[in-house]
């Protein structure tokens, strides 16, 4: 089951197959009606919380209508109770759901989705996670050579192979006889930032802190050598846009090194965040993946819509 359009007949189908008074009908291929009010489908084969929260700022922006439908191939109820949070609505191919319109409410869950077969798991440790980052700042569709982006991600080149093969599996990746191809960049970076946030971020917590002088200018300040900007104040210093209140920082630096500059106390309710830092380069703040990231993981609506705004300037398919 490949296609938009696939998923959604399925998907209306099985919903149907619960309900005898009441029935979902498609009108056209991103539209349908239920209860009398018409829904505007978004169709998102592996549903994710960052998809999830992208779609809740377009809403919030007017650029998708009030009523939209997430249409996907397996609601889980985690994402069912994301999906409810931010005020969306979704369904998936075994029927299971949570729409909530007016004059209808309808929450379905429990129902097993049927899977293909002989897929590897689409979850890697943090060593993929590294593989895939790399691979997605190439900005290039093209793959480079496994053994290039083994060296760029410090793994071995058995890793990047099975993270390739992996995202083959589930149609992210494509191999023609001119090399491997990424399919459809802004999917893959969903499935980043989602697995990055869940899987990688807790890994490369290093600290919490506070700022020794509660009252600096956090733009006044010099970092250490081997010491970026992430979040908020990354994301600042790339448009302007968001006043940062939470400060995010990567290190490839010792406790004792940031100890050492004077800036920082420990703080385990501090506003300082700081993580081990994952790649090399000399920029005063992570790169915009890393950010847009760390904005989906703060979760508030001022954090999703600044997050939304990096991802249109920075994180397009033409960037």
């Amino acid at each position: 089951m490949e296609t938009g359009e696939q998923i959604l007949n399925a998907a209306v189908i099985a919903l149907n197959a619960h309900f005898k008074s009441m029935k979902m009908t498609i009108e056209s291929e991103t539209v349908v009606i239920i209860g009398g009010q018409r829904l505007r489908c978004v169709i998102c084969p592996n549903l994710r919380s960052t998809f999830i929260s992208r779609v809740q700022a377009e809403v919030a922006s007017g650029k998708l209508p009030r009523l939209v439908l997430l249409v996907t191939i397996s609601l889980t109820r985690g994402m069912s109770e994301l999906v409810k949070t931010a005020g969306l609505n979704a369904v998936d191919i075994a029927g299971n759901c949570h729409i909530d319109v007016p004059s209808t409410l309808i929450h379905v869950e429990g129902i097993p989705v049927k899977h293909p077969t002989g897929k590897r798991s689409l979850q890697f440790r943090l060593s993929g996670i590294k593989v895939l980052y790399w691979m997605l700042v190439n900005n290039d569709m093209k793959i480079v050579p496994f053994h290039a982006l083994a060296l760029r991600a410090d793994v071995s080149t058995s890793t990047v192979k099975h993270v390739v093969d992996t995202l083959m599996d589930y149609g992210y990746i494509l191999r023609t006889e001119n090399g491997y191809f990424i399919k459809n960049r802004q999917a893959l970076m969903d499935l980043w930032v989602d697995m990055y946030n869940k899987i990688a971020r807790p890994r490369l917590l290093k600290w919490r802190m506070s700022w020794r002088h509660r009252d600096v200018d956090w733009q006044h300040i010099k970092l250490p050598d081997m010491t970026v900007w992430g979040g908020e104040c990354g994301a600042y210093l790339l448009n302007g846009y968001m006043t940062p209140g939470q400060y995010e920082i990567y290190t490839s630096l010792s406790m004792r090194e940031i100890m050492s500059s004077g800036l920082v106390v420990p703080d385990e309710t501090g506003n300082v965040t700081i993580y081990q830092k994952f790649w090399n380069n000399d920029a005063d703040s992570a790169n915009p993946l890393v950010l847009y990231a760390d904005l989906i993981n703060q979760g508030d609506g001022r954090s999703l819509e600044a997050a939304n705004i990096l991802r249109n300037e920075a994180l397009g398919d033409n960037q």
